[in-house]
């Protein structure tokens, strides 16, 4: 396949000339905004016994839930179209003279969908009489090129959901591929795949409003009760100029709305660990099942508000519909998927400083009064930090403790599972996920001109979890010691109004606020608070929250160490306490229009993002008491080292930023629909983009420029050489007599070089946005569908499209980590109560080495190109045979670019060696074998 790109950019706009271009715009399609709403059209032709148009025929479509009607007249090709149209189930009335008046009852709406009403035929008679159909309903859609299923509120009561979300359902559509586990109920949204897109590249919306958190396009401002959701939508190719925003998959969810008649239910769903089985290896260790609890409670009722005889005594003005669900989880395992935990925890005895009795993760004793075990070597013992000699049976004097390092080890849970080797301590953590759905909708027809609809949908919601939230922050990956709160409550409000100007021509506009809180602390701060536990370990820089430290004991001689993380995304996580909370204001607005055979329609999209997220940056430290060779204060064991405060590694950020991240999106659309023949529909349109680069307001961030490095500027770095006793270090390669710990080797020598060689900080010498803005990219979309027998059961589709997409921002929330505003700083193999600023080593001079990211300058809008051709057929017992071929082009997209790749085999010259590593023997391929046996033989088996 041909790497074909496509660009279509407006670079000489100025700002003054976009403005006016954006303000023409807006005139001239009169306030027209997207087509991010649910409104839907239906189609149809109507004809006389011999088949000639009818032309002039008044058509009426009664919204039977809701008494409302609209109403048509044909064309001079006995065509008939309502443009927009709420979602609901409808009865098409057809009246013309020296004709029987016809009635078809039961045809279904959906939402963003065009319902193609089988041809019409009428029968010679008068008015008085008619014909009545029941809907002949209609498996093959003809009218329209969009690729997508559509599943209604009765498919989803008769289908059996694990987790109780409709996202579980995304594989039963064609071409959607996901491998996120939706079997518990979260608000997680990633990871789903649609024809060759990237699994972050969709677009969800509820009731047309964006439920997107664009800080990594993978979770949902808030989430919808299976139960309230009235059809669930998704679109994978082919779809109009009048979708945007997203280049994957188009995921659209409508929620119920209340109807004529009252109706209302309750419902309990229950998972418990009582009708699971016990796993096989928890069998074999004698491990209890995993506490596993579902509850899902609710009710909802719905139908019209009026008073009798004196408001809406119609029932066709005002509806309601409410919707409440209560969900008690409990789960067995933390982000990661694990369910149990087998760590090293310091013993009774290591806790008084007395290591007589310890053994390394192989169960070999660490001195010479402790357990004997065969083939172990010969106990190292436990040093003394300043005269390095052994503590005699690995008995530390009281005189000699460090007080805040033996708080520590206190701190840590006493063993409960001894005598195995590697691990003396069993955890396995059930995570509390509480949740609380509200979706309530208000309908009003003040006339038969307006459609107004308002949505609330809130999600009061509490994640509180032992050990890990189920959104990947953990706390504690290996023990208790105080549960963690993850709170994203959230609420998507919206206001909805659809004009009727004529019968040819309707405007539907809305307005969306969304909001979702992301906080993430202890709950139980006293646990892990300095002053409360009394450890009160010395720090670099003041500390955000004033927690203790982050550490861990990792090593050559501890299996799996107990860790202590706050709020863990990196190896480490000091980031405590997090938060991130998401404003999305939203405005869109559809115009159609319908002249003769063609429905066209023009929109704007105008939406606006606020996220102020706390950085990824280390302010309350984090400790490494881990065994090292090079460390030349170590005591041989980790636990030891903690006991006399001895670290291997002390990392802590300068200072906790918050980011105040904006960006809006833009974008204008014009199609048309143009019925050809009664058979053949042309799907033809242009969507235009203008994707605003996300840029923080407060102007904390920094990029790389490539361009403005200075190569004579770099800072040296420390080299790695062997002392004539052969310990490995590291030397100053402009004073090689000079050494240090091999810890240094990599970094960077002070005052050699400045650390912001080829960065510049957003608004100095580079514009807030850190990179090319670019200008309004346009992306065409041109699709067909051809009714092949003219009985709706046999269609072909084909089509494609430009789409663009916004890269998710975690790109951008790594910058704010980046130099002058923000430092990384580690300090290596030292005394604690001896910490020094002074002695801080800078990893090597890239980016990722001081917590920050860089992003290229000029490196585009994530575009797709799509196309696809396919036949669809409507089989007996109600199936339909979808047969295509769809392909995704993708350019422009994220990728991680290494600036200093290492050409192949340069690792492998003699002169890129390192003198100070061990040269291995090559195994010789020598050996030999032979094997003679007879298998004749009768054997015992």
């Amino acid at each position: 396949m041909g790497n074909i790109q496509l660009n279509y950019e407006l670079r000489s706009f100025s700002r003054l000339d976009r403005a006016a271009l954006i303000a023409a715009l807006l005139l001239g399609i009169a306030l027209t905004l997207p087509a991010q709403t649910t409104s839907g059209s239906i189609t149809g032709t109507v004809v006389d016994p011999q088949g000639a148009a009818v032309p002039g025929a008044t058509v009426i479509a009664t919204d039977i839930d809701r008494n409302t009607t609209l109403t048509g007249k044909t064309d001079t090709a006995g065509n008939f179209v309502f443009p927009q149209a709420l979602p609901s189930r409808y009865t098409i009335t057809v009246k013309s003279q020296g004709f029987k008046k016809y009635e078809e009852r039961g045809l279904v709406l959906l939402a963003n969908s065009v319902l193609s009403v089988p041809p019409i035929k009428l029968e010679v008679g008068t008015l008085n009489q008619s014909v009545e159909v029941i809907s002949r309903g209609e498996q093959v859609d003809t009218a329209t090129a969009e690729r997508g299923d559509t599943i209604v509120s009765q498919q989803l009561n008769n289908i059996q959901v694990k987790g109780r979300t409709y996202l579980g359902l995304l594989q039963l559509s064609p071409g959607v591929r996901t491998d996120r586990d939706f079997s518990t109920n979260t608000n997680e949204l990633g990871n789903i795949y649609a024809d060759g897109s990237r699994g972050n590249q969709q677009h969800l919306t509820v009731n047309g409003v964006t439920d997107t958190d664009y800080g990594a396009n993978g979770r949902m401002l808030v989430t919808v009760s299976l139960e309230a959701v009235q059809e669930f939508k998704v679109l994978t190719a082919n779809y109009q100029a009048q979708y945007g925003f997203g280049s994957g998959a188009e995921i659209s969810v409508v929620t119920k709305s209340g109807t004529n008649n009252f109706h209302g239910m309750t419902y309990w769903y229950f998972r418990d660990k009582a009708l699971n089985a016990n796993t096989w290896r928890n069998n074999r260790d004698g491990v209890a099942k995993p506490y596993f609890h579902q509850n899902y409670l609710g009710y909802q009722i719905g139908g019209p508000i009026y008073i009798p005889n004196k408001f809406n005594t119609n029932k066709d003005k005002l509806f309601f519909f409410w919707s409440d669900e209560y969900q008690r989880q409990l789960f067995p395992a933390d982000a990661n998927g694990n369910s149990i935990f087998r760590t090293n925890m310091p013993t009774a005895l290591e806790r008084q400083g007395n290591f007589s009795q310890s053994v390394d993760k192989n169960g070999c004793p660490l001195t010479s009064a402790g357990p004997a075990k065969a083939n172990c070597p010969r106990p190292p013992g436990i040093l003394d930090p300043i005269t390095r000699q052994p503590y005699p049976n690995g008995i530390i004097p009281a005189q000699n403790l460090y007080m805040p390092g033996i708080r520590l080890l206190n701190l840590l849970p006493l063993p409960n599972a001894p005598g195995n080797t590697g691990f003396n301590y069993v955890y396995q953590p059930s995570g509390t996920v509480p949740r609380h759905e509200q979706t309530l909708r208000l309908d009003f027809n003040p006339t038969d001109k307006w459609r107004i609809y308002g949505t609330w949908v809130n999600l009061p919601q509490d994640v509180v979890d032992i050990n890990a939230s189920p959104a990947g922050y953990q706390i504690m990956p290996n023990f208790p010691i105080t549960p963690v709160s993850f709170r994203h409550p959230g609420f998507m409000s919206t206001l909805n109004a659809t004009r009727i100007i004529s019968p040819a021509m309707t405007n539907e506009a809305s307005f969306a606020v969304n909001y979702h809180q992301n906080r993430i602390f202890p709950d139980n701060p006293s646990a892990i608070s300095n002053s409360a536990t009394g450890i009160n370990l010395p720090t670099l820089f003041p500390q955000a929250a004033g927690y203790i430290p982050n550490f861990g004991f990792s090593g050559t001689r501890i299996g799996t160490s107990p860790t202590l993380k706050y709020v863990g995304v990196g190896s480490n996580g000091a980031y405590a306490p997090w938060s991130g909370p998401v404003t999305i204001l939203e405005w869109v607005d559809n115009f159609s229009s319908v002249h003769n055979n063609h429905l066209v329609k023009a929109g704007i999209y105008v939406h606006r993002d606020r996220k102020d997220q706390t950085a990824f940056l280390e302010s309350e430290g984090v400790y490494d008491f881990g065994d090292s060779a090079s460390n030349p204060f170590d005591t041989n064991f980790g636990f030891a080292n903690a006991a006399v405060g001895v670290y291997s590694s002390f990392t802590q950020a300068t200072h906790l930023l918050t980011g105040h991240y904006r960006f809006s999106n833009v974008e204008f659309y014009g199609q048309d629909t143009w019925k050809i023949t009664s058979r053949v529909t042309l799907d033809y349109g242009l969507r235009a983009y203008w994707i605003q680069p996300a840029y923080d307001q407060e102007l904390q961030t920094s990029n790389f420029l490539p361009n403005l490095y200075n190569p004579s500027q770099t800072p040296l770095l420390y080299q790695p050489a062997l002392t004539s006793s052969n310990v490995r270090v590291a030397v100053d390669p402009r004073n090689p007599s000079v050494t240090l710990p091999a810890a240094y080797i990599g970094t960077i020598i002070p005052n050699t070089g400045p650390l912001t060689n080829g960065i510049r900080q957003a608004g100095q010498g580079i514009n807030k946005y850190l990179m090319d803005p670019g200008g309004i990219r346009l992306g065409p979309r041109l699709g067909v569908a051809i009714d092949l027998t003219g009985r709706h059961n046999l269609v072909f589709r084909a089509g494609g499209g430009v789409m663009y997409d916004r890269y998710q921002l975690n790109e951008i929330f790594s910058l704010i980590g980046n130099p002058p505003e923000a430092l990384q700083t580690t300090v290596v193999n030292g005394l604690v109560n001896q910490l020094n600023p002074s002695a801080a080593i800078i990893g090597a001079p890239s980016l990722s080495g001081v917590a920050g990211g860089a992003i290229a300058y000029g490196g585009g809008i994530p575009t797709s190109y799509k196309y696809s051709a396919g036949i669809e057929a409507a089989l007996p017992f109600s199936m339909v045979l979808d047969t295509s071929y769809v392909g995704t082009l993708g350019r422009h997209l994220l990728y991680n670019y290494p600036l200093n790749a290492i050409p192949y085999g340069a690792d492998y010259l003699p002169q890129n060696q390192d003198p100070t590593k061990v040269r291995l023997s090559p195994t010789a391929i020598l050996g030999s074998n032979a094997y003679d046996s007879v298998f004749l033989r009768p054997y015992h088996g």
